[in-house]
């Protein structure tokens, strides 16, 4: 099940890898600082399809896990919301 919004395919979402993650899903999931997680839109993840039998080189980022044992969890970001230094989701400030 995908998490549709009213925007359908261009609903925007991002993962939120786990403490513990792997240099890969830290390397797709998060921008260039390490900590803030990046931002896709739903129908670019559902594009990329699987990584089944794909070398790890070959890897996307996708809306199931990325690989097997994976934990980073797929969220919707809402409009009007940003992320802080320590890439916590924050309401932007008006």
């Amino acid at each position: 099940e995908h998490p549709m919004t009213s925007k359908g395919a261009e609903t925007l979402v991002y993962k939120r890898p786990a403490w513990n993650c792997c240099n890969k899903c830290r390397q797709l999931y998060l921008e260039s600082d390490g900590v803030t997680p990046r931002v896709f839109k739903l129908s670019e993840l559902m594009a990329n399809g699987s990584n089944y039998g794909k070398k790890q080189a070959d890897w996307k980022p996708t809306l199931g896990v990325l690989h097997p044992n994976c934990q980073c969890v797929l969220n919707v970001k809402p409009d009007d919301t940003e992320f802080d230094s320590s890439g916590n989701l924050v309401y932007k400030s008006k």
